[in-house]
């Protein structure tokens, strides 16, 4: 039916036939749209194609980016490393947990394990937003940490942009803890704040294993420079009597296939 023309009886309507790119559908009847059914804009009705949208990821840096899409839905994750100190506190036996906005305030679900130098660290996949939380010394609420003035309501606050790790503060705290910041101390901790009372003894560098021949008792650091002997004078006896005989065979019959590991 020509364009126009609405009733076989109204012949007073003017019609237009007209189809310019001549492919048997009128101009006027022609739908511009997305003829991909695979695309999130599909139009079953579309006669002439359109732009098509594939929605997902499109930021590159992000876990979950999808080449082909090229409409971002929000969907990207980031990683997102959440730190906490926990150098002034006994640990509870049930460990450090993390609970928080992202994963429905559970104290027990998500388990932040021990790295070093008191530090305790678990690395999420987080999509762009604010989110509020906090540490947990054990798996239940009662044991959970209150942050003050520097958070919301005593939670700790996160605005994801992008993968981030947090500070690393003191449970409890906004504040890094206090301890020896100073490499040339024992007691060093990067991720303390140097204070008084805490870089007490100088890094003596040196072999610290007894059992080698180079074994410094002044050394408070192993420099990797242990001397170890491979044998003895009289590498045969087993049994240290000063002769090698039957009773240093006997010894290594009596361990003979005996697996080390």
């Amino acid at each position: 039916m020509a364009c126009g023309f609405t009733d076989f009886c109204d012949l007073s309507v003017a019609c237009d036939y007209t189809d310019t790119d001549g492919d048997t559908v009128l101009d006027c009847q022609e739908v511009v749209g997305c003829q991909d059914d695979s695309a999130d804009n599909y139009n079953e009705n579309a006669t002439d194609e359109g732009d098509c949208n594939y929605n997902g990821c499109t930021d590159t840096s992000a876990q979950n980016y999808e080449e082909g899409a090229n409409v971002d839905d929000g969907s990207c994750t980031y990683l997102v490393a959440f730190r906490v100190n926990m150098s002034n506190e006994v640990v509870a036996d049930a460990g450090v947990h993390l609970a928080g906005s992202f994963q429905g305030w559970d104290p027990a679900s998500i388990t932040v394990p021990l790295v070093g130098y008191g530090v305790h660290e678990v690395v999420l996949q987080l999509q762009i937003g604010s989110y509020e939380y906090k540490f947990i010394n054990g798996d239940a609420w009662g044991a959970d940490e209150s942050v003050g003035d520097c958070g919301n309501g005593g939670n700790r606050v996160i605005e994801v942009t992008g993968d981030m790790l947090t500070s690393g503060a003191c449970f409890n705290s906004c504040d890094q803890c206090a301890g020896c910041a100073d490499p040339a101390y024992a007691e060093y901790n990067p991720f303390s704040v140097t204070a008084d009372g805490f870089c007490l003894n100088a890094v003596a560098a040196g072999c610290t294993y007894e059992e080698a021949e180079n074994y410094d008792a002044t050394a408070n650091m192993d420099d990797g420079s242990c001397e170890f002997s491979s044998a003895g004078d009289c590498p045969g006896d087993l049994n240290n009597d000063g002769s090698i005989g039957t009773p240093d065979l006997l010894q290594f019959l009596s361990v003979f296939g005996t697996s080390c590991e």
